[in-house]
């Protein structure tokens, strides 16, 4: 447990295993694509369940009130736009694909699909690039969790999500490297 806490500390891991880097490198283009969208949601969805695990076990979280199933939904369409981000060179749309392929199945996926895009815009606008502060997004995505006026540790919440948020976004750029390092992204797919 240590020395793996210590190689995600100083970045020696791989986040996407060899065997499926060469498995998608040997795949026709068409096939890849869809392929490494799959690994993509997967690798959203175990970080979004492992995140909410954590959140709602712990005692002294500020998220240990919140309905799981909400919760989830929300933290994994985070991860979505935060793949979106670190992959929108290489890869069109990949948040609603990647919604398509969770939700897309359900009744009421016209309603889902609609609520995505200002969701998507919403973060992008309260994830300051630039001067690297990042309290508007964790407030944005607290009073989503928790609803609008409601009462909860704003600070607490914001600082929880913003910090998984970047350590998913650095996450999701080494998966980034890998996959252009094995030719598997080009710009402008």
């Amino acid at each position: 447990m240590v020395i793996e806490r210590l190689k995600k500390l100083i970045g020696k891991e791989s986040v996407m295993k060899k065997a499926d880097i060469d498995r998608l490198s040997a795949m026709p283009p068409e096939q890849k694509e869809q392929e490494l969208q799959s690994l993509f949601y997967e690798l959203a969805f175990k970080d979004a369940a492992a995140f909410v695990y954590d959140g709602l076990s712990r005692s002294e979280s500020p998220f240990s009130s919140l309905d799981r199933n909400a919760f989830f939904h929300e933290i994994l369409i985070m991860n979505f736009w935060m793949m979106q981000k670190v992959f929108s060179k290489y890869i069109k749309d990949l948040a609603e694909k990647m919604h398509m392929h969770y939700f897309g199945s359900l009744s009421d996926i016209a309603e889902r699909k609609a609520a995505l895009k200002p969701k998507l815009k919403t973060y992008s606008l309260c994830w300051d690039e630039y001067t690297g502060h990042h309290d508007e997004f964790g407030l944005k995505v607290g009073e989503i969790l928790f609803g609008k006026g409601a009462a909860y540790p704003e600070k607490n919440v914001s600082f929880w999500i913003i910090t998984y948020a970047d350590d998913s976004i650095k996450k999701y750029k080494k998966a980034r490297k890998q996959c252009l390092e094995a030719g598997l992204l080009h710009k402008g797919e």
